[in-house]
């Protein structure tokens, strides 16, 4: 996916200790680098790339390790007749229980009673 060329990667990197230290900068986190290198992001292709991916890798799992924990817990509760798309969407619904605790579910009812009207049971 992400192509890199290490001998123009090499180049970059020296030039860019040389800038850093003509502007004489002490950077501590991976944003400030960021924000300080963004204006030269298309001086320096390669480096670019690998602060995208930098930036973008989770620094721990625990977000997977739950992710997969609330899937196994879903995926027990409603085994046996379940089809993919429903059990993503419980997943989805479980490991974002904190944002889905603030819908309305009164409007869901309300969607479904109107595109199934011919429903035996009433949903309201």
């Amino acid at each position: 996916m992400f192509h890199c060329n290490s001998e123009f990667l090499k180049y970059e990197v020296h030039q860019l200790k040389r800038l850093l230290q003509h502007k004489n900068l002490s950077l501590c986190s991976m944003r400030e680098l960021e924000m300080f290198f963004y204006p030269y992001h298309e001086a320096f292709p390669e480096i670019h790339k690998l602060l995208r991916i930098l930036m973008t890798v989770p620094v721990t799992t625990a977000q997977a390790e739950r992710s997969f924990s609330k899937l196994r817990v879903v995926k027990t509760y409603l085994r046996s007749r379940m089809c993919l798309q429903r059990l993503s969407n419980l997943a989805i619904l479980s490991i974002e229980q904190h944002r889905a605790n603030y819908l309305n579910m009164d409007l869901f009812v309300d969607e479904i009673a109107a595109v199934h009207s011919n429903r035996r049971i009433k949903l309201y």
